[in-house]
């Protein structure tokens, strides 16, 4: 009997098909200037996003000024609430907005980059294809597990730099931002954004580049310590480099970036939803503690089962890998089992209860 099947590329839509081939093996002469230029690239990156932010946050800031009787006095209210580490109305309402616009420009910078550097046809050579009923499930199962993972890496990242209270926070300056906007805005700003400009940048753009330069395993490695990094704070580029090498794997094994898109939109924006006290999931929010090393290390197994069947079942430039029905039984049932056993350890745990 068969172990696997596998079907031709050829059959498959252009449209459907995967990444072009991505060199597995690092070369034998290593170069410093595709790492270079990619940390340039990120700089620019950076730079589009603070003077989008800076202008339009100044603007509004200005506008509301300006509609007052004396601004000088209003300007000095500002500045004083800011001073004590709070956040003034005003100051919030500008952050909000330089925020949105900050999310646009940077969605369109990305888009522009990959229309630029792309050979041949975009949507095909980054992934922008609709991806298969069992990758799609497979990262969907995926969510949870690693959101607690993700936590547990921000939480050793905050141990490591030796800034405990850092969830804390940031979830404070969430609450105060976003708290006063409508749901659906403060989830695009924080979920929709993110997920669009990041995955074209640093999977689709940043991704491809290194890998290509420098093999899929230092590629990934370099372009997740730059998406790391691209969040400023040293102890959560930790975390955050964590889950792009994660990020990176689902968007290699399925070949559609959309999936890493997804991925990212739900971990970020069920994070401010319950931040914000619009869900009720405790475990979720900014300021949740890291959960406890029993219901990591099981997360941790589930994610490491699901991305194994992600590998048995993933695409490849020449052929789609299929096994054969027995080993997807089998796949599938560790999945079950190993899903089962961690919902059972979460209630015990009482991981679920309010932090």
């Amino acid at each position: 009997m068969s172990t696997s099947s596998e079907q031709p590329l050829s059959s498959v839509p252009s449209s459907d098909r995967p990444l072009t081939h991505l060199p597995t093996s690092s070369p034998r002469k290593i170069t410093l200037a595709p790492l270079l230029t990619a940390v340039f690239a990120c700089v620019v990156f950076l730079l589009v996003q603070a003077i989008s932010l800076a202008v339009v946050a100044g603007i509004v800031f200005r506008v509301q000024l300006q509609a007052t009787d004396n601004p000088q006095a209003a300007f000095e209210e500002v500045t004083a609430s800011l001073s004590q580490n709070e956040l003034h109305p005003w100051a919030g309402l500008a952050l909000r907005w330089g925020m949105f616009a900050a999310e646009i420009a940077s969605i369109l910078f990305a888009w522009l980059v990959l229309l630029i550097a792309a050979q041949r046809d975009w949507k095909a050579e980054y992934g922008f294809r609709r991806p298969c009923r069992e990758h799609l499930l497979l990262t969907l199962l995926l969510l949870l597990p690693l959101m607690l993972v993700h936590s547990a890496a921000h939480e050793f990242g905050h141990w490591l730099f030796g800034d405990s209270e850092a969830n804390i926070k940031i979830g404070r300056m969430l609450q105060a931002i976003f708290a006063p906007w409508p749901a659906w805005l403060s989830v695009f700003v924080v979920g929709v954004g993110p997920a669009l400009c990041e995955e074209m940048w640093c999977r689709a753009y940043l991704g491809r580049k290194l890998i290509g330069a420098y093999g899929v395993y230092l590629g990934v490695l370099f372009s997740s310590i730059l998406f790391g990094l691209l969040h400023i704070a040293p102890a959560y580029a930790l975390g955050t480099a964590f889950i792009g090498i994660i990020l990176h794997y689902v968007y290699l094994c399925t070949g559609s970036l959309w999936l890493p898109i997804l991925l990212h939109f739900l971990n970020n924006s069920l994070g401010i939803l319950a931040t914000l006290d619009v869900i009720n999931f405790p475990i979720f929010q900014q300021e949740a503690k890291a959960p406890p090393t029993a219901v990591a290390l099981a997360a941790a197994g589930v994610v490491l089962a699901i991305s194994y069947l992600l590998y048995r079942i993933r695409w490849s430039p020449d052929k789609l890998h299929r096994p054969s029905r027995f080993t997807l039984k089998i796949c599938w049932g560790a999945i079950a089992v190993t899903y089962v056993l961690f919902g059972i350890l979460l209630t015990i745990v009482g991981v679920t209860a309010n932090p």
